[in-house]
């Protein structure tokens, strides 16, 4: 597989944890902070979402600028531009964010069941160390003509 198809697949993979993970749940979130209806929100939801509203706005600040930052990074993978400096300040954004949540007990999870949270951390961890090889293979020098 070439380097051009491994960026195309990150690049897909970014841009869908960014739209799915990040603008769907973020917007909801605003809406509830503003007093409107969320467009959607299933049941299972409404505890989560609760939290958010109740977390400061330089905490909560994190969460969008992680969701322009993944944006941007898989904007650059797509267009064949170095994507890991914008890949990997939005991953510190979002794992700064998931523990800010978790150190100050504002999110619980029952201790018998996988947590979701570590399980996507460690997905992105894989997607960003994907990046960052195909970026040094590319950057590498290619071999001396005889």
């Amino acid at each position: 597989m070439n380097t051009r198809t491994i960026r195309i697949v990150l690049g897909v993979l970014v841009a869908a944890y960014a739209l799915f993970s990040g603008l769907v749940g973020f917007l909801n979130v605003f809406l509830l902070r503003i007093g409107r209806e969320p467009l959607y929100l299933p049941a299972n939801m409404t505890d989560f979402l609760g939290v958010l509203t109740s977390v400061p706005w330089w905490q909560f600040a994190l969460w969008p600028a992680a969701i322009v930052l993944y944006s941007l990074a898989a904007y650059r993978l797509l267009t064949g531009k170095t994507a890991a400096a914008f890949y990997g300040a939005a991953l510190l954004c979002d794992l700064a964010f998931l523990g800010i949540l978790k150190v100050s007990g504002a999110i619980h999870a029952d201790p018998k069941a996988i947590d979701l949270d570590y399980v996507t951390a460690v997905i992105t961890l894989v997607i960003g160390a994907g990046i960052w090889m195909t970026e040094r293979r590319r950057t590498a020098s290619p071999p001396a003509q005889p």
